[in-house]
């Protein structure tokens, strides 16, 4: 049985001992009323079959709401305008054994549900999950710690 890896986040980068970020990644909680949008990710992709919350890799020269429009746009088809997307917290992470990473954590709420197309190349599946219910099995790394992290806490 392998054990599950957790992150661990924090408002400053000096909580850890010698952070030395990777890179930068946007993630957004897409809400529509009660539920948030969740991707399942391609089964030959890293994390394959797990769900996550849409996001990505921020390009060296991109400003982080600019980098979240597009990873929406790549994720689940929709054209976002950087003002509607509302930046949540700047985390510190930490994943033992797999390095130290900045995340931009934004939040999208939206009267109406838009149709998700999603890229088969990145992601095989897609729900709108109860915020009350959100899961805590199948996930990617950090998703159920995030979630905690941005409801929760």
């Amino acid at each position: 049985m392998s054990m599950r890896l957790r992150p661990i986040f924090a408002r400053s980068p000096s909580f850890f001992s010698g952070f030395a970020p990777k890179l930068s990644v946007v993630t957004c909680f897409i809400e529509h009323k009660d539920s948030l949008l969740l991707l399942q990710r391609a089964p030959h992709s890293r994390e394959g079959g797990k769900w996550c919350v849409p996001g990505g890799k921020v390009d060296t020269t991109e400003e982080r709401a600019k980098a979240m429009s597009r990873e929406i746009f790549e994720e689940v088809g929709w054209e976002i305008s950087e003002e509607l997307l509302n930046h949540h917290v700047t985390l510190f992470e930490r994943i033992p054994q797999l390095g130290d990473y900045i995340l931009e954590v934004f939040r999208a709420d939206f009267a109406i549900r838009h149709d998700v197309i999603i890229d088969p190349s990145e992601h095989s599946d897609f729900k709108w999950a109860h915020k009350s219910g959100f899961p805590q099995e199948n996930l990617m790394i950090g998703q159920a710690e995030l979630y905690q992290e941005v409801y929760l806490s």
